[in-house]
């Protein structure tokens, strides 16, 4: 069994890899959920941190310390810097950042090596969604030092779209000109999967080989429509007072909103959220605007 397929076992063993129907934060359906937060053994943490050094091993790069963004990256970053001495004989420094810089004793924000400037880091992290959490660790990095990032190593590439066109991991690569290193891909997940396997058919609406990226089923019309109805409702309870929408102006806006071009593959119940609590925050302000 090769190393990639010996991962999924051991995710999904560990409760960390499950199939399903979700909705991710971006509020994009997904058929599985990856939830890191169900490593919970020192067998399991150990056993994480002897793949991502293989991976790391694998990548040939070169740095003066792994990086472990708070929270998640802590134990990423001690576990991988563990096996990668016990396995490869590579003595490498690692570091992690406190959420909250301490004012007494040692200080500062960064615990373990302390980065100078000059210094070239790695990043460890679980998985990456839209690279939000790796741009906060450079704009940290940078107020540290004349610090460079890189090489990027994660669990899982999920391979959804990020702000573009690119995948989110594309993204960093092209305008951070990070190097991201995966242990496995959402393509290694279903080729790692048994024909007749019932989990495939459950992906297989979710994903195109004709691109690098995995695009996801949006939500129904009826779930979205069902959503909007249930923010308004949260809307008047937060501001006490009756919106002056009705279901059919309601299903206007969402005609508005999926009609626009492109809107298919790149609009998210995110985006509509944000503008649909717009549109509801300038009616519940001006008595005299009415939803036309």
């Amino acid at each position: 069994m090769d190393r990639k397929r010996e991962f999924i076992d051991f995710m999904m063993a560990s409760g960390v890899l499950t199939f399903g129907d979700f909705v991710t934060k971006s509020g994009r359906r997904t058929p599985y959920f990856i939830n890191t937060g169900n490593y919970k053994t020192g067998r399991q943490i150990g056993t994480l941190g002897d793949y991502y050094a293989a991976c790391i091993q694998d990548s040939g790069e070169s740095f003066d310390a792994l990086f472990g963004p708070a929270y998640k990256g802590i134990p990423l970053a001690a576990s991988a810097a563990g096996a990668l001495y016990r396995n490869y004989g590579r003595d490498v420094n690692y570091c992690f950042n406190r959420k909250e810089a301490k004012d007494h004793g040692e200080g500062g924000s960064i615990v373990g090596y302390q980065p100078k400037s000059g210094d070239t880091l790695a990043i460890i992290e679980d998985v990456v969604t839209a690279g939000t959490a790796v741009r906060e660790t450079l704009a940290l990095l940078k107020g540290v030092g004349d610090i460079r990032v890189t090489a990027l190593y994660v669990s899982v590439d999920r391979m959804e779209r990020g702000t573009g066109e690119l995948s989110a991991l594309d993204e960093l690569r092209q305008s951070l000109g990070i190097r991201v290193y995966p242990i496995i891909t959402v393509r290694d997940i279903i080729g790692a999967m048994p024909e007749g396997d019932g989990r495939i058919a459950q992906m297989g609406g979710y994903r195109t080989m004709t691109g690098p990226i995995i695009r996801l089923k949006r939500m129904s019309d009826n779930e979205l429509l069902a959503l909007c109805r249930r923010v308004t409702a949260l809307h008047e309870k937060l501001y006490n007072y009756t919106a002056r929408i009705t279901q059919t102006q309601i299903e206007y806006f969402l005609r508005l909103c999926l009609d626009r071009p492109g809107a298919s593959d790149l609009i998210t119940p995110r985006e509509i959220l944000r503008e649909y609590i717009t549109v509801l925050d300038v009616m519940n302000q001006n008595e005299n605007v009415r939803f036309e």
